[in-house]
């Protein structure tokens, strides 16, 4: 049974109205990476430009690609994989492995400044591995700033467009390059440009999971030029800003990275600082940073426990999460797995769209896709193709932002926003489109369940009606490959979360399906960490706890590794809760370790500024010690 989406769409409407709402010209956009008639030809949607060039289009105005489903062309797919294999061998450290997929891939170097670019920061990182000399650092670096930001050396406006890639090339770049200048004022210079890259990304387009890329490292690298070169008051006090800065930004992205770095220089800018303090006699100044400082120390703490015990080193040793691609996928692999799913002939499925041979040789990647062609197929499988926000369909970016907000408060049980953004988003968004209802649909009977309006079974029933929007329930539910959207799995790991025992396992097996070491591999963390946690506690609850264990033990290593705290205090109390469930009353009052790890998943909440569950497990830790008195 086919559904179609009726609006498309397409790269260049979502460019063009995110140029219109930034309120940036055609020229502050591509500057640098094409001319401006190449980017008129790619607003009217006569230019598809490259992956990497359309990301990079969109991070110069702000918009971070996480969140983001892309399907790929097999060209573009395979070049893809090729840039997955090169960062994997340089986050593991195997230099000659990077080489050799970096000379690989320098076949892509010609397609456009944005890929030489690529090429370039790739190099550097290995380079640095390597310890290589100055020089060919320093060589390496001004040719990939020179490539996208040629007007740099006039000094960096607030007019520019840079995105966060760009952004980190041009702190590396302050670091390596060669000060021609006289000797005594370059500890000067070298300040003064990472305040002012630092003053670009606070007053920037960029959103918070973009500047929480980079943002993180000036401070770092700002902060050793400060304890190494000019411990002056004015200079410790700004380092010590600059630091707590940064911290805030990772809570708020839920982010770790340089977190240790920060924690460490934090602490010896204080105590620099703390001699011009006593000096003058504040001793509430210096009670107040050190209030300020003991908590840092004490998430420092955690996440260093946790990198310990997971075997993570903890410090950043290179910047590849700038380079790392979310839910990326093969149109080909999408059209067959779906079509197959649908239970559709391929002469079904291609009817008045192209012919079955055309059809196959896209399903066996053997021919260039035509993206017309591969929106009416998709539109027959409801899906909505090229370039589209996971949530809703749209080409409205604050309606987004709004969905996107709509969800945070969800997840954070923000009642009243939650019901004044659901409210604005079915007055605002085109409900005509199945995936755009869907959305609404289900955050208006997730409320309902929320005030008990509704009871369990309806709000599933009405779970499946939703799902029936884009695919049939049956389509899903038999075994198979399968392809879902975002929010289709979002559904179906709703049911499962909530269902009776033969409907929640049959949806937890779907879901489990959908978490494989190859979503791991070909960087899909989000998705699969949103996934595998209802994995997780599901096995708990039948008890499975050594595979529930096992599980949540990988997740936080994933976790780590890509520097995300999302779920990390979950992982630890799920497997408390695992142990303890499985121990008997005696052999639970024996344990001295149980509160200590309580006490992590509170430091571990406060720092997410997670309020649900800093509460939760706050009066976890009373109800535990409480257990101890007795």
């Amino acid at each position: 049974m086919p559904r179609y989406v009726k609006d498309e769409i397409n790269f260049h409407k979502f460019l063009d109205a995110m140029r219109q709402l930034k309120e940036v010209t055609l020229e502050q956009v591509c500057d640098g990476l094409c001319s401006a008639s190449m980017m008129k030809r790619i607003e009217y949607g006569d230019r598809l430009p490259e992956k990497q060039m359309r990301d990079r289009l969109m991070a110069r105005m702000g918009v971070s690609i996480e969140g983001y489903e892309d399907y790929l062309s097999t060209e573009e797919h395979e070049q893809w994989k090729l840039r997955q294999k090169l960062l994997r061998s340089i986050e593991n450290r195997q230099v000659i492995e990077a080489e050799q997929y970096l000379e690989a891939y320098r076949i892509y170097e010609k397609q456009n400044s944005v890929e030489a670019q690529y090429c370039d920061a790739m190099e550097l990182m290995i380079l640095q591995m390597q310890n290589a000399p100055l020089e060919k650092q320093q060589a390496v670096i001004a040719h990939a700033v020179g490539l996208t930001m040629p007007k740099i050396e006039d000094g960096l406006s607030e007019k520019m467009l840079l995105s966060e890639q760009e952004l980190n090339l041009l702190t590396e770049y302050v670091w390596l390059c060669e000060y021609s200048g006289n000797p005594e004022a370059e500890f000067e210079w070298r300040y003064k440009q990472y305040q002012e890259i630092l003053h670009y990304i606070e007053h920037s387009r960029l959103d918070e999971f973009c500047r929480a890329k980079v943002y993180p490292k000036v401070a770092y690298y700002l902060s050793e030029l400060i304890l190494h070169k000019a411990k002056t008051e004015e200079k410790l006090k700004t380092g010590i800003r600059i630091c707590n800065d940064a911290i805030e930004l990772l809570r708020d992205s839920r982010k770790l990275y340089y977190l240790i770095e920060l924690v460490e220089f934090l602490e010896r800018l204080v105590q620099e600082y703390e001699f011009y303090l006593r000096k003058v006699n504040r001793r509430d100044e210096i009670e107040k940073i050190q209030d300020d400082l003991q908590e840092k120390k004490e998430w420092r703490d955690v996440f260093m426990e946790l990198y310990t015990e997971h075997e993570v080193c903890p410090y950043m040793e290179h910047f590849c999460h700038l380079y790392w691609e979310m839910e990326t996928y093969c149109i080909g692999d999408v059209i067959r797995i779906r079509r197959q799913m649908f239970g559709m002939t391929k002469e079904e499925l291609c009817e008045g769209i192209c012919s079955v041979k055309t059809l196959t040789r896209i399903e066996h990647k053997k021919v260039k896709t035509q993206m017309p062609i591969v929106r009416e197929l998709f539109e027959r499988l409801g899906l909505c193709p090229e370039y589209i926000r996971a949530r809703v369909i749209t080409s409205n970016y604050s309606l987004l932002k709004l969905a996107g907000e709509l969800v945070w408060y969800v997840n954070n049980h923000k009642i009243l926003e939650w019901e004044r953004c659901l409210k604005e988003l079915e007055e605002r968004l085109c409900l005509d489109i199945p995936q755009n209802k869907q959305f609404v649909m289900y955050h208006r009977y997730l409320l309902k369940l929320q005030k008990k309006s509704v009871s369990k079974e309806e709000f599933i029933n009405k779970l499946i009606e939703i799902i029936e929007y884009t695919i049939p329930m049956d389509s899903i539910m038999k075994e198979g490959e399968r392809f879902l959207s975002h929010e289709e799995y979002t559904y179906i790991r709703g049911i499962g979360m909530r269902a009776e025992k033969e409907m929640a396992a049959k949806c937890m097996g779907i879901i489990r399906g959908l978490c494989t070491e190859k979503e791991v591999a070909s960087g899909h963390i989000g998705k699969y960490e949103f996934l595998i946690t209802s994995v997780i506690s599901y096995l708990g609850n039948i008890g499975e706890y050594e595979e529930s264990d096992r599980l949540s033990t990988m997740l936080a290593r994933l976790s780590l590794t890509y520097r995300r705290s999302y779920v990390l205090a979950e992982t630890l109390y799920n497997n408390l809760w695992n142990k303890q469930t499985a121990m008997s009353e005696i052999d639970k009052s024996e344990d001295e370790g149980d509160e200590s790890i309580i006490k992590n998943c509170v430091w571990l909440s406060k720092y997410n500024k997670n309020e649900k569950l800093i509460t939760f497990f706050e009066k976890n830790l009373e109800e535990h010690e409480k257990y101890k008195l007795f």
